[in-house]
């Protein structure tokens, strides 16, 4: 563009650059690209190219660059878009609290809070479990008169949901006027993941009831919650019915959950059958799981076996081994017999 057609980038074009940088993570480059804003008179003070900066440093992991570059910008430049990709770096990067922290000083600098704000800052107080700072986010989102609509509902779900809410959940849940596919998945995980998988059940069929259809997301948090309750015959109907009844093809995941649930069940010869009987290849977590298993119910017969996949796995790795010395040991200690030797 430049040596060919002689052609100077504008603000598009940086833009695009960093959009780029921030998908591939290419720090390198990203610092380049900045280099050529400082010389490019009013854009790095322009609030969407302050934004893209902000981005594209913190998906890189540098998020004290993120926030130098937030920071030099003038109040005036910032908008709420700015402030918003300021506030994902900071959640995207493991630091939730300072996340929430910048909501005040938003306010404080006049930008109004929009829906994708609040729905960030809401995620990032789920992930930190701050039940008390999501209901004082929750009252400032109704003072404010938000639009409740689907993403903003499901992400407030989610919220009380990952801080053990189930009740207040299930209260916002009911209240929404418009549910999507995400929004159902959101309220089957939380209760699955708070230990209340029949509780997820009754969400589920409730989903069914209502029209709505399940998808990939949806079968994997059913079966989750059939492995939480111990109910191998349900989980085996969901996993043959999911293909007929919803179109969904199992994937490893919902492979993972039920060879899992079957493990747990003591059911190991069939767990070893169906992890075999998979369209694709075993993951290396599969095998361990279920070597695992065999080590709870001291079944030493198919700890070999299954230790071998791991060593195939993981050829530089001791874990195959060292994992098989233990049900070597389990084995040993059911059968009352101290003759057994492991090398």
């Amino acid at each position: 563009m430049r040596r060919e057609r002689n052609i100077a980038p504008n603000r598009i074009t940086f833009l695009s650059l960093l959009e780029a940088c921030s998908n591939l993570s290419a720090l390198e480059e990203g610092r380049s690209i900045h280099s050529s804003i400082r010389n490019s008179p009013g854009l790095e003070s322009n609030p969407k190219v302050v934004s893209a900066l902000v981005t594209m440093y913190a998906k890189c992991g540098e998020l004290h660059l993120a926030k130098k570059v937030f920071d030099e910008c003038q109040s005036w430049n910032k908008d709420a878009i700015a402030w918003t990709a300021m506030i994902l770096a900071y959640a995207r990067n493991g630091h939730p609290k300072e996340a929430i922290r910048l909501l005040p000083l938003m306010d404080s600098q006049g930008i109004h809070t929009d829906k994708v704000t609040f729905v960030n800052i809401l995620d990032a107080c789920g992930s930190i479990t701050d039940v008390k700072l999501g209901r004082s986010l929750h009252k400032l989102l109704e003072e404010e008169q938000a639009e409740m609509d689907v993403h903003l509902g499901t992400s407030i779900v989610g919220m009380y949901g990952r801080c053990g809410s189930l009740v207040r959940a299930r209260e916002i849940f009911h209240s929404m006027r418009e549910k999507d596919t995400f929004t159902w998945n959101t309220i089957i995980a939380v209760h699955s993941h708070n230990g209340d998988p029949r509780g997820a059940l009754e969400f589920f069929r409730l989903m069914e009831l209502q029209g709505e259809r399940p998808d990939r997301l949806t079968c994997t948090c059913v079966l989750a919650a059939c492995g939480h309750a111990g109910l191998v015959a349900d989980a085996r109907y969901h996993f043959v019915s999911m293909r007929e009844s919803y179109g969904v093809e199992a994937g490893v995941d919902h492979y993972a959950c039920m060879a899992d649930l079957l493990a747990r069940s003591g059911k190991l010869e069939q767990a070893e059958e169906l992890i075999h009987a998979m369209p694709f290849e075993p993951h290396i977590h599969l095998w361990t799981s279920l070597l695992g298993a065999c080590n709870v119910h001291k079944n030493v017969e198919i700890g070999i076996r299954v230790s071998k996949h791991v060593d195939e796995l993981l050829p530089d790795s001791s874990c195959g081994q060292v994992m098989l010395r233990n049900v070597l040991l389990s084995g040993t200690r059911k059968s009352g017999s101290s003759a057994l030797k492991v090398s």
